[in-house]
């Protein structure tokens, strides 16, 4: 008999979706969160450079290098105008999803509740339960043409069982990016009601059209009850690294490097010099230089989807189709895509309680601008036909 843990998490059925995809050059790619950008070059070159050395293949400190953690610590400072001690307040782990669940191995009892948008990443969802938590959704609504946390239901969704408020900003499958009312109203209930918040920053700085890269740290009171959980993954196209940082409050750090030790061992030695080059060279251009790509294709897809009524994505690397204008779920309308189409993508129906049945993520970091021009004649033949 297998643990009854296992029965909280939904299916994961992305690996069938890649195989398929990779399968047919033809097809979409539309399906899984990554990009086909190539990575800042001093990661190839520290990565190559460091392959014969002793320290490439050894567990190393599980907190991470003293390198990488002066990097990172570095990079916020940068970045938040906020200081962090690298020696106590930093640990590496493998990728910023680990870096997530450590954190809710160390703040979340079983049968806790955590507060999450409505709908997210089912991969969040599925480490709240996987560390004995119950996810409690706030639900996005669109107001204006732009996707928005309700924060009106936000004081109602918590409970004498809430320890913990997850998001990402970005936001994913929506592509929305918080502004100040949404940042100030968590930030209250964080302080009011003694809440940790567990910030997924993997994308915080992938925006679009201008918008300000606003910052929960930046609120008053959450310095020290939010955990920075930041990633090489998006922002510097380092999916294959492996290389993740939780950022936190001194007092608790000790605790959640003894749960990064045993869930992990710590992050891949090979990767860490890398990491910590591209950290410290802060290079600026490649990231706008990656916008500028980034932006070209959610234009383009944007365009493509515009007469389904789908939000253009403030941030991020996705979008959701409502299909429920078909008269269709979420499940038929991907088997659909792919069937008639070759368009893969990503059937939402777990992803919350509000719209989850019905919407259907297309994830666009992956395909050039000129393969998306299709996307919109690809829906209209396999859906509205």
């Amino acid at each position: 008999m297998l643990a009854s843990r296992v029965q909280r998490l939904t299916p994961h059925g992305i690996d069938r979706a890649f195989a398929a995809a990779r399968a047919d050059p033809e097809v979409l790619e539309l399906h899984h969160f990554e990009t086909d950008l190539a990575p800042p070059e001093a990661a190839l070159r520290v990565t190559r450079e460091r392959l014969a050395g002793r320290e490439a293949n050894s567990y190393l400190p599980t907190r991470g290098t003293a390198e990488l953690r002066d990097a990172i610590a570095a990079h916020l400072q940068r970045r938040l105008g906020v200081a962090y001690d690298p020696e106590h307040e930093i640990v590496v782990t493998a990728g910023g999803l680990e870096g997530v669940f450590d954190v809710l191995l160390t703040t979340v009892d079983e049968q806790a509740e955590v507060i999450v948008p409505d709908p997210t990443f089912t991969g969040l969802l599925n480490r709240v339960r996987l560390a004995g938590g119950v996810p409690r959704h706030l639900p996005f609504v669109v107001a204006d043409g732009e996707w928005r946390l309700d924060v009106e239901r936000l004081e109602e969704a918590i409970t004498a069982r809430t320890r913990a408020v997850l998001i990402a900003n970005p936001s994913m499958p929506t592509g929305a990016v918080l502004n100040d009312e949404e940042w100030s109203a968590i930030a209250r209930v964080c302080r009011e009601h003694d809440l940790w918040l567990i910030y997924d920053a993997a994308m915080e700085a992938i925006v679009y059209d201008g918008r300000p890269r606003l910052h929960p740290l930046n609120y008053e009171g959450m310095r020290e009850r939010t955990f920075v959980v930041g990633s090489l993954s998006k922002e510097f196209r380092m999916v294959g690294w492996r290389i993740g940082w939780i950022a936190g409050p001194e007092e608790s750090m000790e605790s959640l490097h003894r749960v990064v030790a045993n869930v992990g061992s710590g992050a891949p030695a090979i990767a860490q010099a890398a990491g910590a080059a591209v950290l410290s060279q802060n290079d600026e251009a490649d990231l706008q230089r990656a916008l500028v790509e980034w932006t070209a294709r959610r234009d383009a897809i944007a365009a493509q989807l515009a007469e389904f009524g789908v939000v253009p994505a403030a941030g991020g690397w996705s979008c959701a189709l409502d299909v429920s204008q078909f008269g269709l779920d979420a499940g038929e309308a991907v088997k659909l895509l792919m069937g008639r189409s070759k368009i893969a993508a990503t059937s939402l129906k777990l992803s919350g309680e509000t719209y989850g049945a019905t919407l259907v993520r297309f994830a666009f970091g992956c395909e050039p601008v000129d393969r998306l021009s299709r996307v919109g004649s690809g829906v209209r033949a396999a859906l509205a036909g």
